[in-house]
Order: C-alpha cells, then structure tokens, then sequence
C-alpha cells in the first residue's frame, strides 16, 4: 500500500480482523441453508458487504464521484463480486471500475473437497458466473485460474 501512495495513488482500506470472521460462524449456526451447505453471501457475510458498501461509497463522494477499483485479496475478490451481485447493476455502475483479485477462490471446490463458503461460491457462481459485469467494468486475476476472460483483439 506504501508503494502505491508514493505513486500518488489515493487508497481506502476495508480493515477486517481475524476475530471479525467469527461472525460468520455466528450467523452461519442461525442460517439452515448455510449449515445445510446451500449457504448465501448477503446472508452469512453480510457484515463483511455492508462495510465494504460503506466504504465504497464514502471513497466514491470524497473522491468526487470518481469510480473506483476494488482490489480484493483472498475471500475479498470473491466477496467483492457478491457486493456487485447483492447491490446490482445500477450500483456498480455508479460505484466501481474494476476488479482486481489476488488469489481469490473463484470456483466452489470439487466434490467430496469441504467447501469452507458452506455453498455461498457455488450460488454465486449459479447466479453471476465469473466476470459477469465485464460490458461496464474491467476484471483483472492474478494468481488465479477460476475465472476466464477472453481475449480482446
């Protein structure tokens, strides 16, 4: 993150601790289709959602209603697509530029492989597969080989 303010590059970080991830745990015991693997991200990481909506939102107005490009580490490029699925088309279009993952999961595990989202990946995928506001943002993944592009000549 230095590097790129160096650069000039105006930054805003969603701060998650490891404890906050316990909230999916939380609400996962409350949720009968997240303990029966059939989970959904607005439901059982709707804490993470809300507070990256927020964010975005904020950098957004301060930044004079210059869209913006979320970078997503992890569970974070994958959560960052649920956002764009939960808030839609609209939203995005307003709010965000791009997307770049850095080692996100972007497909469920294989069978009989414990699926850690508890099903919230795979019904996303069922929903909005892969880059699918590719016609009014860009995606960009490294170190990942779940979502495929094409190739534009």
């Amino acid at each position: 993150l230095a590097c790129l303010r160096r650069r000039g590059v105006s930054l805003s970080v969603s701060e998650v601790r490891r404890i906050d991830w316990l909230k999916v745990f939380w609400v996962g015991l409350q949720d009968e289709d997240f303990r029966a693997g059939n989970g959904t991200a607005p439901v059982a990481f709707g804490w993470y959602l809300d507070a990256a909506k927020g964010l975005i939102e904020e950098t957004v107005r301060s930044g004079g209603g210059q869209r913006v490009v979320l970078l997503g580490h992890s569970a974070g490029g994958w959560l960052a697509r649920a956002l764009m699925q939960r808030e839609g088309r609209g939203w995005v279009e307003a709010h965000v530029r791009g997307l770049v993952t850095l080692g996100s999961p972007h497909l469920p595990p294989p069978p009989g492989v414990m699926d850690m989202t508890q099903g919230c990946l795979r019904n996303l995928n069922a929903s909005q597969p892969g880059a699918f506001f590719a016609d009014c943002i860009f995606y960009a993944t490294v170190a990942g080989a779940a979502i495929r592009g094409q190739k534009r000549e």
